[in-house]
């Protein structure tokens, strides 16, 4: 059948709009980490007839590269059956094997699967000298989430938040470690601990220097041993008595208009 000078035929083969997604199980494969995943150790499930913890976890991610932003619309990968012979999966689980999988997830578990799967991921990637960035920022929550409190929030006063813990690899535009901590935290609260973890994530690299904004500074971070043995810049809170510092200075070597540089 001709339609506007395109031929159309009707076809007994399969066919899927995420034919492209041959490239991401191409990718699984050739970087071993299924593998990984499994050397590192999954929660598992002893129920007989259960999906296993690996191929819970690759449907998950075909679904999110399939576009699924809530765990309810990881059901659409379900009816097609070019993924699962794509990705060797006899099903798909549905969203409700999805919830029930992750609530497994326990601190225990987070500390040594988390870290341990991220340090494989970065070893792997070709740089080896990385400027570190650390920063905290306020999500504003609206229902009863877990670990949401008051704090500090700028936007909205009165609102329950979280205050997550980032480290970002400023050449690479990636996230090499978060935490998501309760709203009523400080921007360095449990830095010391988050430090040690993404320094151990980073095993191999050399951090060529370390950036934080105000939140971070503090007597406390600035002691800590390992942030002594790198070359950091923590912006300055300007309180009162630093402005009376600056004001009173007398020298400064002029980078730029308006921006001077004195000790």
């Amino acid at each position: 059948m001709e339609f506007g000078g395109f031929i159309i035929n009707y076809s007994d083969k399969e066919v899927s709009p995420h034919g492209g997604m041959i490239l991401m199980q191409e990718l699984l494969e050739k970087t071993g980490i299924k593998q990984s995943i499994l050397d590192i150790g999954l929660p598992q499930i002893k129920s007989p007839n259960s999906h296993k913890s690996i191929d819970i976890v690759v449907s998950f991610s075909v679904s999110s590269w399939c576009g699924a932003n809530k765990l309810l619309q990881t059901e659409h990968a379900r009816y097609y059956e070019v993924l699962k012979k794509l990705f060797q999966l006899k099903k798909i689980p549905s969203h409700v094997t999805f919830g029930r999988f992750f609530k497994k997830f326990r601190w225990a578990t987070n500390d040594n699967f988390f870290p341990q799967i991220s340090q494989w991921y970065f070893l792997r990637i070709q740089i080896d000298r990385i400027t570190l960035d650390f920063d905290s920022m306020e999500i504003t929550r609206y229902g009863e989430q877990q670990g949401s409190k008051k704090g500090y929030n700028p936007k909205k006063k009165e609102r329950a938040s979280h205050h997550p813990l980032i480290a970002y690899i400023s050449e690479l535009r990636m996230i090499a470690n978060g935490w998501l901590r309760i709203g009523n935290t400080t921007s360095f609260s449990s830095f010391e601990n988050f430090f040690e973890e993404t320094m151990r994530i980073l095993e191999g690299k050399t951090i060529g220097l370390v950036r934080a904004d105000s939140g971070f500074f503090s007597k406390s971070v600035m002691e800590m041993s390992g942030l002594k043995q790198m070359s950091y810049v923590i912006s300055c809170r300007l309180v009162k008595s630093i402005q009376h510092i600056i004001y009173n200075t007398q020298k400064g070597n002029i980078i730029d208009k308006g921006i001077w540089i004195s000790d």
